[in-house]
C-alpha cells in the first residue's frame, strides 16, 4: 500500500493506513509501554505514541543546548507535536501514562520552590533576599510569551506545553492575528 495515494483507498483501508505507526522506531521497553497505554486506554496506537514521543523530546531537551537570542548557555531545541483526536477520547490519560514520572519532579520541585517562596517572603519584609526563580517546567495553561519569558529566566534546560485542549493553544492570546507569525515561527 505504500505507493498507492491516500485518495485511492476505501475508507477501511484508509482507516488502516492511517493506525499505521513506525512503533518499531521506539525503543522496545516505551514501545511496550506505549502498545500496554493504546490497549488500556481503548485509544489507537498513534496516539499514544504521540504522547510518548512529546515525552522523550521533553527529557531529550537538556542534552541539546541550542544557540539562544534569549540565553547565553544555549536553550533547549523545540519540537511541536500535534495530535488532533476527538476530546475525552483518551489523549489526556496516555499523556498522564507517559509524563508519571516527570510529573511527579515537576510537582516535587514546585513543592521546594513554594516553600522557598514563603521562606522568602518572610526574610523580604526584612528586605533580605532574593526571590526564588520557579523551577517549572510543565505548562498546561500558558501563552508562548509567558514560557518564553519563564524559560529566559528558569535555571531548568527542559521544558514541555502540553494540554489536550487545542483551544489554549489555537484560541489563546498566542495566536491573535497580531502575534501569529511571531508566535508560530517561536513554537
Amino acid at each position: 500500500m505504500s505507493n498507492i495515494l491516500l485518495s485511492e483507498l476505501s475508507k477501511d483501508q484508509l482507516i488502516e493506513k492511517i493506525e499505521e505507526y513506525p512503533i518499531y522506531a521506539f525503543p522496545k521497553i516505551v514501545a511496550s509501554a506505549i502498545q500496554k497505554s493504546a490497549f488500556y486506554h481503548h485509544v489507537p496506537v498513534a496516539v499514544a505514541a504521540q504522547t510518548y514521543l512529546a515525552q522523550m523530546s521533553f527529557i531529550a531537551q537538556r542534552f541539546i543546548n541550542a544557540p539562544s537570542d534569549k540565553k547565553e548557555s544555549g536553550q533547549p531545541a523545540s519540537l511541536a507535536v500535534l495530535t488532533v483526536f476527538p476530546s475525552g477520547e483518551g489523549k489526556d490519560v496516555c499523556k498522564d501514562d507517559a509524563a508519571k514520572i516527570a510529573i511527579e519532579v515537576d510537582n516535587t520541585n514546585m513543592q521546594s520552590y513554594n516553600e522557598e517562596i514563603t521562606a522568602w517572603k518572610i526574610a523580604h519584609q526584612k528586605n533580605k533576599g532574593e526571590r526564588p526563580i520557579s523551577p517549572q517546567s510543565i505548562f498546561v495553561r500558558a501563552t508562548t510569551q509567558g514560557v518564553l519569558k519563564h524559560m529566559s529566566i528558569s535555571p531548568s534546560t527542559s521544558f514541555i506545553w502540553s494540554t489536550g485542549e487545542g483551544g489554549y493553544l489555537f484560541g489563546g492570546y498566542s495566536l491573535q492575528r497580531a502575534l501569529l507569525h511571531k508566535d508560530f515561527i517561536t513554537i
